[in-house]
């Protein structure tokens, strides 16, 4: 994850860990500033057994389903253009199940600024009543083209943008090369 992402994300699993975690989060930020992986590493975080403050133990049967990308409880949609309805239908079928792994149900949105009107309000329901232990984590970079009914039923979570020298060093750290910082203005 992003350093610049860090108090964000221990704030949230604070909240996991206190039981007082909003069922529905509107993630937001620009393209590119990391949403999608803070939102699957924090749906990993509500799935594993074994949580170790805002850490995954990385050994139990969660987290390794995690690890193979095969976990039962988490559900994924997202889509290069459009999220249609019978998408967000599926997605729901399965969080009114009951969880596989006896924990957590996760229903995480890409870019759900992308749902159409049917889909957006196929989704309603859920949202106003989830089934027990489910969250749905959404993202977007393009909040003012949700239906304001989504957006008024979820707890928006703006994710902060890195300072220059964060942004800085963590380049540094994983391209290992010099950087023009006169180039950035």
């Amino acid at each position: 994850m992003f350093p610049w992402l860090d108090a964000s994300f221990k704030q949230l699993s604070h909240r996991i860990a206190t039981n007082k975690l909003h069922h529905a989060l509107l993630i937001q930020g620009p393209s590119g500033l990391g949403k999608s992986s803070f939102a699957l590493q924090l749906g990993q975080l509500l799935l594993c057994k074994v949580r170790q403050g805002d850490k995954v133990c990385g050994q139990c049967q969660s987290c390794l389903l995690n690890t193979a990308n095969t976990h039962p409880d988490l559900h994924l949609v997202g889509s290069d253009k459009q999220i249609g309805v019978d998408q967000i239908r599926d997605a729901i079928k399965k969080l009114t199940s009951s969880a596989h792994m006896s924990g957590a149900k996760v229903l995480i949105i890409y870019d759900a600024h992308t749902m159409t009107e049917s889909s957006a309000n196929a989704l309603l329901k859920t949202l106003e009543e989830p089934t027990e232990n489910t969250f749905l984590l959404l993202t977007t970079d393009k909040p003012e083209r949700l239906l304001p009914t989504i957006k008024s039923r979820c707890e928006k979570l703006a994710l902060p943008l890195p300072s220059l020298d964060s942004t800085l060093t963590w380049v540094k750290t994983h391209y290992h090369g010099e950087i023009d910082i006169n180039f950035a203005k």
